[in-house]
């Protein structure tokens, strides 16, 4: 951004082409940093501290894109720039990254999409069940309904689909509490 800004100043002659060559370099140290980060995360991701592990998952996948995407855009603003050899090869470095970081959402969101029936037979179970010896009363209840509903809501603020069961129990979620 801040080469293009030189680039419009008028009545003087600026050779960019060179700084536009390092941006590019830098570009694919910073492909490189992200690629090693993803190696070493992708199995147990940071993830905020409010949001639901699965949705915390995809969010963080989709921060790493965006963090190569954004000046991927802006050098693309350039073709020249992307015409030889060694900028083909860290267009298609940068290629590769976007399409696993994709795939690392598409997989955990199908995995949860498929989790979500299983959770809701708890639903069908009784609420209140009985110990076999003492005959005391307790609360039957699945912590995994309640992920769900939180999932859910997350899923639906990334624009992910939803199950039809989750959208229900989102609705419900106060007589579900």
């Amino acid at each position: 951004n801040l080469l293009s800004k030189f680039e419009n100043i008028r009545g003087v002659q600026l050779f960019l082409d060179d700084k536009y060559y390092r941006t590019l370099m830098s570009f694919s140290k910073d492909l490189d940093g992200i690629k090693r980060m993803y190696q070493k995360q992708k199995d147990n991701p940071p993830v905020n501290r409010n949001l639901p592990p699965i949705s915390g998952k995809i969010q963080w996948a989709r921060q790493l894109f965006r963090t190569i995407a954004e000046p991927m855009k802006i050098l693309s603003e350039y073709p020249g720039l992307l015409k030889s050899d060694e900028a083909k090869k860290i267009v298609k470095s940068y290629n590769k990254l976007a399409t696993v970081l994709m795939q690392f959402e598409v997989l955990y969101h199908r995995g949860w999409f498929q989790a979500v029936d299983q959770i809701k037979t708890g639903l069908s179970a009784s609420l209140l069940v009985a110990h076999p010896q003492t005959k005391e009363l307790y609360v039957n209840f699945d912590p995994k309904i309640m992920e769900l509903v939180q999932e859910a809501k997350y899923m639906e603020r990334l624009n992910l689909e939803i199950p039809e069961g989750a959208k229900v129990l989102c609705v419900k979620e106060d007589h579900v509490q």
